[in-house]
């Protein structure tokens, strides 16, 4: 007889899974968009016969909205842009022609930054890591942390459970 001295298993986190079962005159090349709470899934819809999952159990009080997104503009296929500002023009779709198609102009700016940064923070992330660090270490040792896990990865090595 085997006895499991560790901490019992968490339940698994519930999980909203929204599939698609039928779909009928959505246009070709269109993308389906579904927001639960704050979160947004999308894929285009010869795609939407994998679920789509959202953490937390369904519940009234976690309005769901699904959107059917039609482009219509593109800018064709572009050739690789490299970091710096760059004017793109768009092309309208589906027959769309006019005065609008001339307005529909952006300028993107391209930058390489480090993973979970953005551009505009890039900067005052930088300059606060020290400070963050410090904090880390002081809740870890605060906590006794390293202590903490070494014993529960200890533990695993030697059960094996």
């Amino acid at each position: 007889m085997t006895g499991h001295s560790g901490p019992p298993e968490a339940a698994p986190e519930p999980m909203t899974e929204v599939t698609v079962v039928t779909a009928e005159g959505l246009p070709e090349g269109s993308v389906l968009s579904v927001r639960a709470g704050g979160f947004r899934r999308q894929r285009p819809v010869n795609r939407c016969a994998e679920p789509f999952l959202f953490r937390g159990a369904p519940t009234a009080a976690r309005p769901l909205q699904v959107d059917v997104l039609v482009p219509s503009a593109t800018t064709g296929d572009l050739v690789s842009l490299g970091a710096g500002e760059h004017s793109v023009t768009f092309r309208p779709m589906g027959g769309a022609s006019g005065a609008s198609a001339e307005a529909m102009r952006m300028t993107l700016r391209i930058a390489e930054v480090c993973a979970r940064e953005s551009a505009g923070s890039a900067a005052a992330s930088l300059s606060e890591r020290p400070n963050t660090a410090a904090k880390v270490q002081r809740y870890m040792d605060n906590h006794a942390l390293k202590d903490h896990l070494t014993h529960a990865l200890m533990h695993l090595f030697r059960e094996q459970p």
